[in-house]
């Protein structure tokens, strides 16, 4: 029986993936949960290569091709999850793997079913680029202008979830590269799921895939693509009415 699944998302990580693997693999079996980690790999072959050696009773490597985005390599690798609770981790180890266990313990102590890494969070210690400070903070301003989702960081590359909740939100889900964490959040406060946010301890690390002007403006297509289909032709929740008719048709 499996408690946690924790899904690492990866690109162009070759550089970094061994070493997440490992650090994840030393932390996991010093828990007294039953975890399982599960590389989903974004259409990068390098990527693959360096992990798969790495493959073990623990940790799983799974390829996806062709390149679509880091919302679809999560959709991808929560296929594979068994857990009770998931653990959406970036590869890379901005995050000390230790960030993992204040996640999990939320979960399970307040039952929420959402519990997210949070730079704004009161306790946070964090080490990035000034620039990278100004992109996160207009981008939080223009989510709260729009949603008013009531988080104050939508971006950290760690949360944890009910795995049957995070699972019944990403088949909702049609974002798949560059606002998928806005899209999750948004659909989590529609459905009414509450969303706790926790500190994190977060150290760049610039080897890994990083922002550019092109993800910052595909970033905020995204962004207004999901306002539309929420507030103006409101897709998601004509999404939800049909399943509730076959859900009735099904119980006839």
């Amino acid at each position: 029986m499996v408690d946690i699944s924790i899904v690492v998302p990866a690109y162009k990580e070759k550089d970094n993936i061994a070493r997440t693997i490992q650090a994840l693999e030393a932390y996991a079996i010093q828990q007294p949960y039953n975890i399982e980690i599960i590389i989903a790999i974004d259409g990068c072959q390098e990527t693959f290569d360096a992990a798969y050696p790495y493959e073990s009773e623990l940790t799983s490597v799974n390829l996806s091709t062709p390149n679509q985005g880091k919302g679809w390599a999560l959709k991808y690798g929560l296929s594979f999850a068994k857990g009770e609770y998931v653990i959406f981790y970036d590869a890379g180890l901005d995050f000390p793997v230790e960030n993992i266990s204040l996640v999990i313990a939320t979960l399970q102590i307040t039952e929420c079913p959402i519990v997210i890494g949070s730079k704004r969070a009161r306790g946070s210690v964090i080490k990035y680029p000034f620039f990278r400070k100004i992109i996160s903070s207009i981008g939080q301003l223009i989510t709260f202008g729009l949603f008013g989702l009531g988080v104050k960081d939508t971006q950290v590359g760690l949360k944890g979830f009910e795995r049957d909740k995070i699972t019944f939100i990403m088949d909702q889900m049609l974002v798949k590269r560059y606002a998928f964490d806005i899209e999750m959040l948004v659909l989590a406060r529609y459905y009414g799921y509450p969303i706790l946010e926790v500190p994190v301890r977060l150290y760049i690390n610039l080897t890994s895939s990083g922002i550019n002007y092109k993800t910052v403006r595909d970033t905020f297509i995204d962004t207004l693509g999901i306002f539309y289909r929420l507030r103006i032709i409101r897709y998601y929740q004509r999404q939800v009415k049909k399943k509730k008719l076959l859900e009735k048709k099904k119980a006839v």
